[in-house]
């Protein structure tokens, strides 16, 4: 059906769930008890969970949340071309104080095809949370070590990682749409490796190291898209290499 605007627009019901984060490690490291929130942002709704606090290494966020959004091309491509980021917070006991201490990728490529999905995430520590102990030295044979005695148990720092799960009321792309003999939704996977002959400015100079460039890089290819509108898609943090 039409109406003067245009075609009505299906409606995808899309629900996220929070579950619950372990081993996530704050500003004081490892094994430090805190408070912690995760938060993200969809189709320019903020989601975020109230602040818990740690129980036995976890942080059971527990939070939902349902956008009802009008399904297009540009909705598929906005929720598949780019990871929705997770964002971790530890709060403080006192103020409202807060300081980010990780964050964590979500792709929804397999809503492509199916209606729902569930992931445990890495998650990766921020500047301000120390980094994991480097692993101990390697001991010469008999070193430090009396006959008969139990070699040292070293206890391997656990990465953290965050539960989510996302339901849709319907695949964001019927299994008949990938037909593409019936002229019906196509879908294009974009990657960007390398750019060569760039500018001499950006051009690292002949006794600069790599990682002394101050710069990172972004760039953005555009994709048509009917009725002339574009789809832009941005590679960020690109590094100049020699």
């Amino acid at each position: 059906p039409a109406s003067d605007e245009g075609p009505v627009l299906p409606e995808l019901t899309l629900k996220l769930s929070l579950i619950e984060g372990r081993n996530l490690v704050g500003v004081a490291g490892a094994g430090a008890s805190f408070t912690a929130s995760v938060a993200c942002t969809v189709r320019g709704e903020t989601i975020q969970s109230t602040p818990v606090p740690m129980a036995d290494g976890v942080h059971t966020f527990g939070k939902e949340e349902q956008l009802v959004l009008p399904l297009d091309a540009v909705l598929v491509n906005e929720l598949v071309a780019q990871p929705i980021e997770l964002s971790f917070y530890q709060h403080e006991a006192k103020g409202n104080h807060t300081t980010l201490v990780g964050t964590s990728l979500l792709h929804l490529d397999p809503l492509l095809a199916e209606a729902s999905m569930q992931e445990v995430l890495p998650v990766t520590r921020s500047a301000l949370v120390p980094p994991p102990p480097a692993p101990p030295a390697p001991r010469e044979e008999g070193e430090g070590e009396e006959e008969g005695a139990p070699a040292p148990d070293v206890a391997q720092e656990s990465e953290g990682s965050i539960a989510v799960s996302v339901e849709l009321n319907r695949a964001l792309v019927d299994e008949e749409d990938h037909d593409i003999d019936e002229g019906m939704l196509r879908t294009l996977h974009v990657s960007l490796d390398k750019m060569y002959n760039l500018p001499s400015k950006w051009v690292l100079g002949p006794e600069q190291l790599e990682e002394e460039h101050p710069f990172a890089y972004t760039a953005k290819v555009t994709v048509p898209l009917p009725n002339g509108r574009e789809y832009p898609i941005f590679f960020p943090g690109g590094t100049l290499r020699r």
